[in-house]
């Protein structure tokens, strides 16, 4: 059986360890595509790049940087990159959590949003800052692992959540560590 094709957005920067962390802990689950900004692009809410070209480029294996937003880069994915149709859209992990209004504001939950538009289920992952030490911790202070931990756990699972079409789950973990 071939593994769902997973597209993987977020909106803290191609580079940022809140979406390696979420390819790794996806990687046994799916075929992963990363397609992400070139830089930081948080609080970009549903912004498109109109007045300028956007451009692409692969940066790994089925690992792509995108010079716009994170919408740009769902729609740059979905048009240029990516294969055939994605069967899911994960985006994150955002560094910092999307509750309440930040959800208004969110490139990683507009990204989500704009795939649920075109009819493919969404997750968008957060990690929410604790306070303590831990030297597994990543350079920024987050457990990404943990948060991607959660990911995959509802990915593994996701026949039961039976989550609609053009809906968004958004996951909110804490950041302590895996046990």
């Amino acid at each position: 059986m071939n593994k769902p094709i997973v597209l993987v957005v977020n909106d803290d920067g191609v580079t940022a360890p809140g979406i390696k962390a979420l390819q790794e802990a996806l990687a046994p689950y799916a075929n992963i595509w990363v397609v992400a900004p070139e830089r930081e692009r948080s609080a970009s809410g549903m912004a498109l790049t109109v007045h300028n070209p956007i451009r692409f480029s692969a940066i790994a294996d089925q690992w792509y940087s995108v010079t716009g937003t994170p919408v740009d880069c769902v729609f740059m994915a979905f048009d240029q990159i990516l294969p055939s149709r994605p069967d899911w859209v994960i985006t994150g992990i955002n560094r910092g959590g999307n509750l309440g209004s930040d959800t208004l504001y969110s490139g990683t939950v507009a990204a989500a949003h704009e795939a649920a538009l075109r009819g493919v289920r969404t997750m968008a992952v957060s990690c929410e800052a604790i306070h303590s030490e831990d030297s597994k911790k990543s350079s920024d202070g987050l457990y990404y692992e943990t948060a991607g931990l959660v990911a995959a756990q509802l990915f593994e699972s996701r026949d039961e959540l039976n989550l609609p079409l053009g809906k968004i789950l958004n996951v909110n973990v804490p950041s302590v560590p895996a046990t």
